[in-house]
């Protein structure tokens, strides 16, 4: 087999290989069905006792029952991120009046804490931030990132997706009608190895002193494959060696 040939199967093989993973560890729900409970695509339920879950109208709805933080809906497909790179992709309707923050909670139990987290998330001011908790403890790492278009409008919708790769968190977020065209992005490297022990991922709003809730458009999670880049090397190798002794 030549080395062009050689090459050319052994991106065919990652190319498969990266599409299975992606498949096979991914989730996506719209809410359209109007059904948290049903396993379709998975199983949502409220934490903390700090809020309630419900759907209407194709959202999911976060409601807080007290002014403190935080209501969240967790879900039951951890397995399927058993601590992968990954990628989230979520659509939230700002209830801007009323100034809370939402945002995404990934890689729980940090350090073997309860409660302890990773989180990327936005004000109504447009300002990104990315930080984590550990035992109540809120600490910003990152701030001070606004979106181009300025202030989000009353009940408009803002677009996050953020990717975890390693200790790496870089989170993007736009508003939906505007575009990713004009979306604002922060990323923070981590130093610290916190040895998460979790990996469930799931939306929250902290009220700020409201009870007024947050909808969520839809919300979706794919592990980002490691093995493409390992896996074509390796071929890559045995391509060359081969090629060699044919000489």
């Amino acid at each position: 087999m030549s080395v062009t040939r050689c090459l050319y199967v052994a991106m065919s093989l990652v190319v498969v290989l990266f599409a299975q993973t992606a498949y096979s560890q991914s989730f996506f729900d719209d809410f359209e069905d109007n059904n948290l409970f049903d396993g379709a695509p998975i199983t949502w339920q409220s934490d903390r006792n700090m809020g309630t879950i419900t759907a209407e109208n194709g959202d999911m709805i976060l409601t807080p029952v007290s002014t403190a933080c935080c209501v969240s809906a967790v879900q039951d497909a951890s397995n399927l991120f058993p601590h992968s790179d990954i990628a989230i992709d979520a659509t939230f309707q700002f209830p801007t009046s009323t100034a809370p923050f939402v945002a995404v909670g990934f890689r729980d139990l940090l350090d073997g804490g309860t409660g302890a987290l990773y989180w990327a998330g936005g004000f109504a001011t447009g300002e990104l931030a990315v930080g984590y908790s550990i035992g109540g403890s809120i600490n910003t790492i990152k701030r001070g990132v606004y979106l181009p278009t300025g202030d989000v409008q009353d009940n408009a919708d803002v677009s996050y997706h953020v990717e975890v790769i390693g200790s790496e968190i870089t989170f993007s977020a736009w508003e939906t009608l505007a575009g990713p065209e004009q979306a604002a992005t922060i990323q923070w490297t981590d130093p610290s190895n916190r040895a998460p022990l979790g990996e469930l991922v799931y939306p929250f709003i902290n009220p700020n002193g409201s009870r007024e809730p947050v909808h969520v458009r839809s919300f979706g999670v794919t592990t980002i494959p490691e093995p493409s880049g390992t896996v074509l090397v390796g071929l890559a190798i045995l391509c060359f060696a081969a090629a060699r002794r044919r000489i």
